[in-house]
């Protein structure tokens, strides 16, 4: 059986610390830090055939607590999670049905969906990174079907996105007008 314990570091005293274990097993999920709390969503449940799932619970370290949150609109793993403007962007991954063409945007402090965006390359098993509240995606998979591994078509690309507090900004940079800014190819 499978259990997922969470440990903490401690840095000044250099060891790890036990905490409250994640309220159900998972695998491939993702998570971010919001406001000082953790938010793990999605992942695959390792007991359902290893199907995706839309399961969201938020981690209160004052509290050493996970609460459970509104599921995601679409099931997923093998995605990233990125914070913005105290907003979690949950972009790509796979589904059963394969792989994932939309970020489903999350507002945390009413713990609700309020946006879903197309992305001009869906992806899976990727790299993301926040600067200056700018989302940049690096790498990953443009096909997986959840089941099929290794999956295929390794991207080389790294692409920029910039959210906006009351809007998607949009930086077509003489290409087809999209959500997304400069799209840069890396060797």
């Amino acid at each position: 059986m499978y259990h997922l314990q969470m440990f903490i570091l401690m840095p000044i005293a250099d060891k790890w610390e036990r905490k409250a274990d994640l309220p159900f097993v998972s695998d491939s999920g993702a998570a971010c830090a919001v406001n000082g709390e953790i938010y793990y969503m999605g992942g695959s449940s390792l007991g359902g055939g290893m199907a995706p799932t839309s399961n969201v619970v938020k981690y209160d370290p004052n509290l050493d607590k996970w609460t459970k949150k509104t599921d995601m609109p679409t099931p997923r793993a093998g995605h990233c999670l990125a914070a913005v403007n105290g907003k979690i962007y949950a972009i790509g991954g796979h589904s059963q049905q394969g792989t994932v063409s939309v970020i489903d945007v999350y507002d945390p402090q009413n713990d609700k969906w309020i946006e879903q965006i197309e992305i001009p390359k869906p992806r899976s098993w990727f790299a993301s990174a926040v600067v200056n509240d700018k989302i940049y995606l690096m790498g990953g998979s443009t096909f997986c079907d959840g089941f099929a591994l290794p999956c295929q078509t390794v991207l080389s690309l790294v692409e920029e996105y910039t959210p906006d507090s009351q809007k998607i900004s949009v930086n077509p940079q003489d290409k087809i007008t999209s959500t997304w800014g400069s799209i840069k190819s890396v060797r």
